[in-house]
């Protein structure tokens, strides 16, 4: 899986006021790029570690210098917009509909609000 398809982006409240703009673009670029097959879930921490892959590859932990405070990054693949009115219920179908301007929805959040 690639993000090659469109997506919509989402930013949390926490992560809009409490993250530096620098470090937010700085992270979304990251997670942008490395959201591949199995990863669908970023996890960005305060204090330097090595990037390592968790829970058999499907979370990615990491470090971008000037992150105070613990953010995470959650890939959603809503399937084919296409095929929304099959794949859920109207009402739910209608909402995506309204809010997402494709397949893969990016949430940027503070791990607190997660």
């Amino acid at each position: 899986m690639s993000l090659t398809h469109a997506f919509t982006i989402c930013q949390t409240v926490g992560f809009r006021s409490d993250i530096p703009e620098e470090i937010q673009a700085r992270i979304m670029a990251h997670a942008l790029e490395n959201f591949k097959a199995p990863t669908d879930f970023m996890i960005y921490e305060t204090e330097e570690v090595p990037e390592h892959f968790e829970d058999e590859g499907r979370s990615l932990s990491t470090f971008i210098p000037g992150t105070t405070k613990k953010v995470y990054a959650k890939l959603d693949d809503y399937g084919s917009p296409e095929k929304w009115d099959e794949l859920y219920e109207k009402e739910v179908a209608d909402e995506l509909k309204k809010g997402i301007h494709g397949r893969f929805v990016v949430t940027f959040m503070l791990a607190e609000e997660y």
